[in-house]
């Protein structure tokens, strides 16, 4: 699979870029948008334009650092790169988030059969599960700004900057991997380095994307740990001038405050032990209510202080300005509207694809096409988008719930009545129902969906704090669709190895070829499209998504899939990919049960929240929708299947 992206593709993203004039970025409000869980195609443009304008001050930053030519001894060069500042364990293990956030979509759709992106996927995920989420202090958030945003902005590009994300994970596995952190960090060391100096056909311009990647992630702690220290500096030094002043005022002050308490102790008897509690006394003053940590301007301490306040005339107007910049120093910092000259954007606009002749008329190929590689096509999300719509409406009119008020207790009973149904229904059968042949054809027909397997849930990681017991079920579901970061069972890697025992040779699931494949019926691309298109709005569909994943996981139980090993086996086909969704889909503690708890979830949050029956009974009609769009999108293919077969014959 190819996995680094050439310079052309990137050239001819870029060329539908409107170049109008550039504006500074507002890192503050670029970073509120990139924490948003439904992405836009401004804002897919916007990180690509920062990241490239970002890369090209890291490089210049390290210019004499930078190793031109590419060979395998310059891999132990580059990571054996020590800054001064590194020598600050502190800093690093107490500061530095370990979470590579950057590396949440590697392993999507479209790079999900490649064994270093799923290796890498495995590492998030085991980093993710040990740590916090994150381990920046909130005074800090300004300056982080630049760092999480680089983060933020290389995780919606996977693809786009494949060999950026390699070198700024090999820092960061690099830096991470210093004592005492554990094995996981020297683990995902050794396997970069091992694929950037295996990788024979690695280019130029590969290696200096892969380089620059890496010199982006130590700009990024480099400006980080400048910001920080400058910022603890100047706070330190605000503080000590705070702290003579309250020890100068202090036996003056005893007498005057018999009735006022901090932290249960009363005021003057703080006053009467400074200056031995002086410190005490600024950490506990820090942390009361006098303090405004939003706005400091509104902090009760200052108001004490102003004209007709109880303490008027106590402090100078030099005092009292030390007094307010050590209020500022140690608030929590909010996002700052401050411009950040060096990093601009180009303004966006949307464009079509080159083969489209219009929206209207965009083909289901072309949106499988760029619905899988959104990097490169940010401008197909809002045509996606519409298409969606118009589906999930024609859904409705010919959906009705098997009941309109929602029990939990029916949908539980209804979900295992279709179970027991299928599962009865299967009986072995003495012959197979279809040829060989006929099989063959359809095990080639069904690679659009089957090799995108779980591309529905892409984004479930995306969902708010709100849904998290929700969110953890889906993401069990699309890990294990992955194949945990094992690639042996990962279930598109199991479909590509049938496809090769049975001789069917088709081009990368990602590129133009595969979907001018001639041999695949334009309904193939039906359902995959609408799944596609599902991911991207994990949020404003939610409900419809929890139906869809309910009908996918249980459509792989009963006698389908067990009349279809059974056949398989007869005319000697790999059934792998079948065996593995009867056994992973089960009804007891797999998908399928896991797909049942995320609906009960739903609707009985959605209960808790609102107290009304009818709210909750319009979204179980949603999740029903669903439910529904599965056999209905797919109606069109499995009619035409068939019909097609016998025609080519």
């Amino acid at each position: 699979m190819k996995l680094f992206v050439d310079d052309m593709s990137q050239h001819q993203f870029i060329g539908r870029l409107i170049k109008d004039d550039l504006n500074p970025l507002d890192l503050a409000i670029f970073q509120q948008q990139l924490n948003q869980a439904e992405v836009d195609a401004p804002l897919l443009a916007n990180s690509y334009c920062f990241i490239k304008d970002l890369l090209l001050i890291a490089k210049q930053h390290f210019h004499s650092e930078w190793i031109s030519n590419f060979k395998s001894d310059n891999i132990t060069a580059l990571t054996a790169y020590q800054n001064p500042l590194y020598s600050d364990k502190q800093f690093i293990n107490n500061t530095l988030n370990p979470v590579p956030s950057w590396l949440q979509n590697i392993a999507e759709s479209v790079n999900c059969q490649s064994e270093i992106c799923i290796k890498l996927y495995d590492y998030y995920l085991r980093i993710r599960n040990e740590y916090e989420p994150s381990k920046s202090h909130p005074r800090y958030a300004e300056e982080f700004n630049i760092f999480a945003c680089a983060q933020m902005s290389l995780a919606l590009l996977p693809r786009m900057m494949f060999a950026e994300i390699i070198g700024f994970s090999l820092a960061h596995s690099c830096l991470m991997s210093m004592p005492p952190n554990p094995p996981p960090f020297i683990h995902v060391k050794t396997t970069l380095e091992d694929f950037i100096t295996q990788n024979d056909k690695l280019t130029a311009s590969q290696w200096d994307a892969i380089q620059n990647g890496f010199w982006l992630y130590h700009y990024c702690v480099g400006e980080y740990y400048r910001r920080i220290q400058e910022t603890f500096d100047e706070s330190v030094g605000i503080e000590e001038t705070v702290r003579q002043i309250f020890i100068s005022k202090a036996q003056a002050a005893r007498g005057h405050h018999a009735n006022i308490k901090l932290q249960g102790i009363g005021l003057d008897e703080w006053f009467s032990k400074i200056p031995n509690n002086s410190h005490d006394f600024m950490h506990a003053l820090g942390a009361s209510d006098y303090i405004d940590r939003k706005q400091a301007e509104n902090s009760r301490l200052l108001k004490l202080f102003a004209f007709n306040g109880p303490m008027f005339g106590i402090l100078n107007d030099d005092e009292l300005a030390s007094l307010r910049a050590w209020i500022i120093a140690g608030r929590p910092m909010t996002h700052n509207t401050a411009k950040v000259n060096e990093i601009t954007r180009h303004p966006f606009k949307q464009a079509t694809l080159q083969h489209a002749v219009s929206d209207k008329k965009l083909h289901q190929r072309h949106l499988y096409h760029a619905l899988l590689n959104i990097d490169l096509y940010p401008e197909i999300l809002p045509i996606a988008h519409q298409k969606l719509v118009n589906q999930l409406r024609f859904c409705r009119f010919v959906s009705s719930p098997p009941f309109k008020r929602y029990d939990e207790q029916r949908f539980i009973h209804y979900i295992e009545n279709r179970y027991r149904s299928e599962m009865d229904a299967y009986q072995p059968a003495s012959k197979p129902r279809f040829s060989k042949p006929a099989y063959i054809w359809a095990i080639e027909q069904i690679a659009p969906m089957v090799l995108i397997d779980g591309c529905w849930l892409q984004k479930a990681h995306t969902l708010p704090d709100q849904y998290a017991e929700i969110r953890q079920r889906l993401m069990r579901i699309y890990n294990d669709e992955l194949g945990c970061g094992i690639l042996q069972q990962n279930h598109p890697h199991i479909f590509s190895t049938l496809l090769n025992s049975l001789n069917i040779a088709l081009p990368p699931v990602n590129s133009l070829e595969f979907i001018h494949h001639q041999r695949f019926l334009d309904s193939a691309f039906d359902l995959p499209v609408f799944m596609l298109a599902m991911s991207y709005c994990p949020i404003e569909f939610l409900p419809e998504l929890l139906g869809l994943n309910m009908a996918i996981e249980l459509s792989g139980l009963g006698k389908d899939y067990m009349r279809l090993v059974d056949d398989w086996r007869h005319w000697d086909i790999d059934a792998k990919i079948a065996e593995i969704h009867i056994t992973i889909d089960n009804y007891a503690d797999g998908h399928a049960r896991l797909a049942q708890q995320t609906i009960q979830l739903y609707l009985r949050d959605l209960w808790e929240r609102s107290h009304s029956q009818s709210t909750v009974d319009q979204h179980w009609k949603r999740i029903y929708i669903g439910f529904n769009s599965l056999q209905i999108m797919g109606k069109r293919f499995s009619l035409m299947l068939p019909c097609a077969y016998l025609f080519n014959q």
